[in-house]
């Protein structure tokens, strides 16, 4: 705990004043809100209320001040925070870690095994934005497994080891492993945290070896939907994790541009083959190219809906003041007749449609008959 003598530091609303002769933090209670005056009356006349009366000024130099009156309170749960004294000076005092921010580190340490330079990454934006301290470090690395944080401490006792043999120091002062208790408001002191942080982030970028599977790097095909830049980051994100090549380096540059030109959706690959010369090999501008292809195929399929729809819409256009379709026959089944609707025999064969036409034979006999009679 960073103290002083009387001096006060405004957060939220309250005053902290730490005293150098004593270890007693003391917190004053918060400053009383002024009470609005009285409304008028129904029966007095609506003059012009007075202002209120100013308050207490409190210094607005600070960045503290300065963020906390009138506007949202921003709360950062930072190990080391900056505040600025009633003399002017920048101090470091110490805030622990949330819990919220240690589960959240837990699940991403979880990680670790299959994915050490993901978590390197983020242990390296943690101590970029909160400057942990000695003991802030072995409390994230103690989200690790036992063996896991072992091998990340040798890894990087080692690496302080190296540094020393250059720099004729002795490791126990770079690599301590017992809190030596820096004050981050020593300039020396503080590089000495800076250095202790590196290292722990170099030794969880080397603490677990990689393990080489090129063909998991080649299987990575882009998605009909996936854009040109999506694509691109697993393909770099699978370089680090399954191979030994560096994405930034010029070998990597170049071995992600042959697996970009054979490994994107076919439309694309077909329009960056046809590019001839230097641009051929640069990067950047077949991802300019492939999101000209993408959103090119955007625009398209949004046109050909459209179009679908005006078709739809004429057609239901034309159908309307219509009755309903109109149906055919009923289909007849395997063995119906067509003409007495029963099953076992066919129309050609249909006992019924014979009788019929004897009836009709016999009567056109008759009327022959009776028609040469009365001729005689």
């Amino acid at each position: 705990m960073f103290i002083f003598e009387n001096r006060y530091l405004g957060i939220g609303g309250c005053f902290i004043f730490l005293r150098e002769d004593s270890n007693e933090v003391g917190v004053s209670p918060p400053t009383p809100k002024p009470r609005d005056p009285p409304l008028p009356s129904c029966d007095s006349e609506w003059d012009e209320p007075e202002p209120l009366s100013p308050g207490p000024k409190i210094p607005s130099r600070g960045p503290i001040a300065s963020r906390t009156r009138k506007q949202t309170r921003v709360v950062v749960q930072a190990p080391l925070r900056q505040a600025i004294t009633s003399d002017g000076e920048t101090k470091l005092i110490k805030v622990p870690f949330s819990s919220i921010d240690l589960e959240i580190w837990e699940r991403i340490a979880k990680g670790y095994r299959s994915d050490p330079i993901g978590v390197a990454k983020k242990m390296k934006f943690i101590v970029k934005q909160h400057s942990p301290d000695w003991a802030d470090l072995q409390l994230l690395l103690d989200a690790l497994t036992e063996t896991e944080k072992q091998l990340v401490l040798k890894v990087a006792g080692d690496l302080a080891e190296d540094d020393c043999r250059t720099t004729q120091e002795d490791v126990k002062d770079v690599f301590p492993l017992q809190d030596p208790g820096w004050d981050p408001n020593d300039d020396e002191e503080l590089g000495q945290l800076k250095r202790y942080q590196e290292l722990i982030v170099k030794g969880l970028e080397r603490a677990i070896p990689k393990t080489i599977n090129w063909s998991a790097l080649y299987a990575i095909k882009q998605g009909p939907s996936q854009t040109p830049s999506e694509f691109l980051d697993h393909l770099r994100d699978a370089m680090r994790r399954h191979t030994t090549l560096d994405p930034g380096s010029d070998e990597g540059t170049q071995q992600l541009i042959n697996l970009f030109l054979g490994q994107s959706t076919g439309d694309i690959r077909r329009k960056l083959q046809k590019i001839r010369g230097p641009n051929s090999r640069n990067l950047e501008t077949l991802l300019d190219e492939a999101w000209r292809v993408f959103s090119n195929r955007e625009e398209g399929y949004k046109q050909g809906m459209k179009k679908l729809a005006a078709v739809v819409k004429e057609g239901e256009k034309g159908k309307h003041g219509q009755g309903p379709p109109k149906q055919g026959p009923p289909r007849l089944g395997k063995d119906q007749c067509a003409f007495c609707k029963k099953f076992g025999h066919w129309k050609n064969q249909c006992p019924e449609l014979r009788k019929g036409n004897e009836h009709r034979k016999g009567d056109q006999k008759k009327e022959k008959v009776v028609a040469h009679v009365k001729e005689d």
